[in-house]
């Protein structure tokens, strides 16, 4: 599996830290002089690298497409070494029936407004209209780019 990984390009706020994904698929804030982990649940890690993999967004409503693509990201995050307890939780976040896709968005979101002011974290978590297209604003990186 390829995370793509590294910096977010320099479009946003010269202010804002820089966010890069490292090999061991975590998640960070770069500043000039430190760094900041972006802590997620495994499950909520996966939903994001998803989205960092798919830079021109995804539609909740088809989000049930990307199944397989969502296991094999949390299989290498997960802490459980049961296959059907990892895929049952996959198969409750792609159920457009249920609300567990939802609690994830918005748990990934408070994530960043705890580490950044609002008008900086907007660009780091998954927004979109409802059933629009959702994606990461500075989420453009060829796929197996790397630092």
């Amino acid at each position: 599996m390829t995370i793509p990984s590294g910096k977010i390009p320099k479009a946003q706020p010269s202010d804002c830290p820089t966010l890069i994904i490292d090999e061991a698929y975590q998640v960070w804030l770069c500043y000039e002089d430190s760094k900041v982990e972006v802590k997620m649940t495994p499950l909520c890690k996966a939903l994001y690298l998803l989205f960092w993999q798919n830079p021109q967004g995804i539609i909740l409503y088809e989000l049930h497409t990307y199944e397989s693509e969502l296991l094999e990201i949390y299989k290498h995050l997960s802490p459980h070494h049961s296959y059907w307890l990892m895929q049952a939780n996959i198969n409750r976040l792609v159920n457009r029936y249920n609300n567990s896709i939802h609690e994830k968005l918005s748990r990934i979101k408070q994530v960043f407004l705890k580490l950044l002011p609002a008008d900086q974290a907007k660009y780091f978590y998954i927004v979109g209209k409802r059933r629009d297209v959702k994606k990461i604003v500075f989420c453009s990186l060829p796929p197996g780019t790397f630092i």
